[in-house]
C-alpha cells in the first residue's frame, strides 16, 4: 500500500514538472530584425525576421504568485528541442502571396547556440531566421505574409512586400541595404562580408547605429576584440547622443545589449 502511495506521488511530481504536463503552454511571436527599419525589401535582398517562444502560463502564474504572496498557481515549464535535436527543428514557416497562395521558400536559421531550451517565468528563447537573397528573386514583385507555427501553435502573421530593385536609391535607403546584407552574411558566419557591408554603410552615414552594431559584431566574429570594442564604445557614445536620457532621470544606463556585448568582449580579453 505504502509503496502505491510513494508511486502515485512520484507521478504527480513528474507530471507537474515535466515538459509534457498538461499546464504547460506557448507563445510564437515573429517579429522584423530591430535594425531593419523598413518593411520593404529589393528583389536580391534577404528577409530577416527575429522569433520569440515564450511560455505566458508559467509567466502569469510566477506573477500572480507574485502578487498575492503565495504559491496559489502551479508554474509549468515548457522544453522544446532535446540535447540532441535543435528546438528549432519542430519550427514551420508558411509563407503567403498577396492571393493567399503558399509560396514555396526557405527559412533559414542563423547558427543555433544550444539544442534544447526550457521556457518558464524568465526565461524565452529568441533566434533569427532569414529568407535569402536567391529566394526573394524567386519570389518576385508582391506583398507576403510569414507565419511561424509549432504543431497547433501559431504565430502571428508577419506582412512584407519584395520590390523590383531600384537604381536611384536614397542615402538612407543605401544604408539600410547594406546593413540588411551584413547582417545576412553575418547570420551565415561570413564575418569578412558583413564588416565590408558595415563598413560601406558607414562610408555613407558615419552616425548609423545600426552599421555600427554590425561592425561591431562582424569584428567580434573575426576575433578582432580591441577593435570590436572601439566600435561598441563608439556605439554606446552615439546611442547616447541619438537618445540622450530625459533630464533629471538618473536611471538611464544605456543600451543593455551593448553594455553586454562590451562586458563579453573584456571578459575576452583578459583571456
Amino acid at each position: 500500500m505504502i509503496k502505491k502511495i510513494l508511486l502515485f506521488f512520484m507521478v504527480v511530481i513528474f507530471l507537474t514538472t515535466s515538459n509534457l504536463a498538461s499546464g504547460a503552454n506557448l507563445k510564437l511571436v515573429i517579429y522584423y530584425d530591430v535594425e531593419i527599419d523598413s518593411k520593404n525589401f529589393l528583389r536580391g535582398e534577404p528577409v530577416i525576421i527575429s522569433l520569440n517562444a515564450s511560455n505566458p502560463d508559467a509567466m502569469n502564474a510566477y506573477y500572480h504568485n507574485l502578487a498575492y504572496g503565495n504559491e496559489e498557481k502551479q508554474i509549468f515549464h515548457k522544453q522544446l528541442g532535446s540535447d540532441k535535436v535543435p528546438w528549432i527543428n519542430d519550427l514551420k514557416f508558411t509563407v503567403l502571396d498577396s492571393k493567399k497562395n503558399v509560396v514555396a521558400v526557405n527559412v533559414e536559421a542563423g547558427p543555433l547556440e544550444k539544442n534544447k531550451v526550457i521556457l518558464d517565468q524568465e526565461s524565452i528563447a529568441s533566434h533569427r531566421f532569414f529568407i535569402s537573397a536567391e529566394d526573394t528573386i524567386k519570389l518576385g514583385a508582391d506583398k507576403y505574409t510569414i507565419i511561424a507555427s509549432i504543431k497547433e501553435t501559431v504565430s502571428n502573421a508577419l506582412a512584407f512586400t519584395i520590390i523590383e530593385s531600384k537604381k536611384d536609391l536614397s542615402s538612407k535607403q543605401k544604408v539600410n541595404n547594406f546593413v540588411k546584407v551584413g547582417r545576412y552574411a553575418l547570420l551565415k558566419g561570413n564575418f569578412k562580408k558583413a564588416k565590408e557591408k558595415a563598413k560601406a554603410a558607414l562610408a555613407i552615414d558615419e552616425h548609423s547605429m545600426a552599421a555600427l552594431n554590425l561592425l561591431g559584431d562582424a569584428l567580434t566574429g573575426l576575433k578582432e576584440y580591441s577593435k570590436a570594442l572601439e566600435v561598441f564604445d563608439n556605439l554606446l557614445k552615439e546611442n547616447f547622443i541619438q537618445y540622450p536620457p530625459i533630464p533629471g532621470d538618473g536611471t538611464y544606463e544605456g543600451p543593455e545589449l551593448t553594455i553586454e556585448k562590451i562586458a563579453n568582449i573584456k571578459a575576452k580579453l583578459k583571456k
